[in-house]
């Protein structure tokens, strides 16, 4: 998980570690709206993504710190 730096992560891995970006779901795309409203800059971040590593799929999303709240 990232505080909202997600795609962020995922561009330095794949000039890093030569990952290759696979699908990203965002939040806006959800079919059931979540639990609790989300400002407007949540709706383009990332709920789930992946990239691939070799044979491995790395996961990963943004998120709340457990210190720190979204920024909008």
């Amino acid at each position: 998980m990232f505080a909202d730096r997600c795609e962020e992560a995922l561009t330095f891995c794949q000039h890093v570690v030569g990952a290759k970006p696979q699908r990203v779901l965002r939040f806006k795309d959800c079919a059931e709206p979540p639990h609790l409203p989300l400002s407007d800059g949540w709706n383009h971040k990332a709920m789930h993504c992946g990239s691939r590593v070799g044979d491995t799929l790395v996961m990963a999303c943004d998120g709340m710190a457990p210190s720190r709240p979204p920024s909008a």
